[in-house]
């Protein structure tokens, strides 16, 4: 698993470079820059004409800051139904996958943080679920934004109908952790997305009550994801375990329609889940310790 996955750094553009050496860009100041780009030249041409549907699926691999809540970390049972899901009806029209997942701080040396991307395409539910299972987890912050950001740059190379995140969290960035994520620009990169002809749906873990705000007490992170799905077109989903199968089915035949060319047929599967009325909370927590206390 991990020779499959490579990890990504930050790319800056040339003309930049001079003026940015010795000081690290932050989320608000990529936002700033793709905003700027958007503004002077206008929004980026979608890809090429798609040969097969394409979806990238990202998984927070974090794991609590000091919260004390359950692992996250996906079973091969979980991973199975939801590979299933995908190539149930589009494995047949080609589908492709590309794995995601971001993890680690820069806190813990031996644990830094980390975005990475498969290497390959997965074209078959068993490799797939064997992949999203066999990530380890590890204590970190949220990096959405860069995700985001790196997703467009994926997109950018071939055409991708669909980013699917599955996430309970998102952690806003603090003076301490400036690198951390902003929901201005995570808002400007669901835009450019949605340019290039990507739809983002969040998998969201649901609310825990009575749990850190920061950490899946979920509240927060439930109104950000909506507030990002927004900006991009998309949706929010329960990432409920007994309806893996059928959630991300209806995501790869989206997909599976746009390349066919049936983008009425796409919308309205978008519009049947956002009808859906999920119930996001999905637990209670007593006396939660909070990570992100004193910042």
């Amino acid at each position: 698993m991990a020779k499959d996955l490579i990890r990504r750094t930050e790319i800056v553009p040339n003309a930049q470079e001079d003026a940015l050496k010795g000081q690290a860009r932050t989320e608000v100041d990529e936002a700033a820059s793709a905003l700027m780009k958007r503004m002077l030249f206008g929004a980026e041409p979608q890809s090429s004409v798609p040969d097969h549907p394409r979806i990238i699926l990202a998984v927070d691999a974090t794991s609590s800051m000091g919260e004390y809540l359950l692992a996250r970390k996906l079973t091969l049972e979980a991973a199975s139904d939801l590979a299933a899901g995908l190539f149930a009806k589009a494995g047949s029209a080609g589908l492709q996958v590309k794995l995601a997942y971001f993890r680690g701080d820069d806190q813990f040396p031996k644990q830094p943080r980390q975005l990475c991307f498969s290497k390959k395409w997965y074209g078959n539910a068993e490799e797939l679920a064997r992949a999203i299972a066999g990530i380890e987890h590890q204590p970190g912050w949220t990096q959405h934004c860069r995700l985001l950001r790196e997703v467009i740059e994926e997109v950018q190379k071939c055409a991708v109908q669909e980013l699917i995140i599955f996430s309970d969290a998102f952690e806003q960035r603090t003076p301490l952790r400036p690198q951390s994520d902003d929901l201005q620009a995570a808002r400007v990169h669901a835009k450019r997305l949605r340019d290039l002809g990507v739809t983002l749906s969040f998998g969201f873990g649901g609310i825990i009550r009575g749990g850190c705000p920061l950490d899946r007490a979920g509240v927060n992170a439930k109104e950000a994801f909506h507030n990002i799905a927004e900006a991009n077109g998309g949706a929010v989903f329960l990432f409920d375990p007994a309806q893996l199968n059928q959630r991300f089915s209806e995501i790869a035949e989206r997909a599976m329609r746009v390349v066919k060319g049936d983008a009425i047929g796409a919308q309205l599967l978008l519009e049947y889940l956002r009808t859906i009325e999920f119930d996001f909370v999905v637990g209670e927590q007593v006396h939660a310790k909070c990570g992100a206390e004193g910042e």
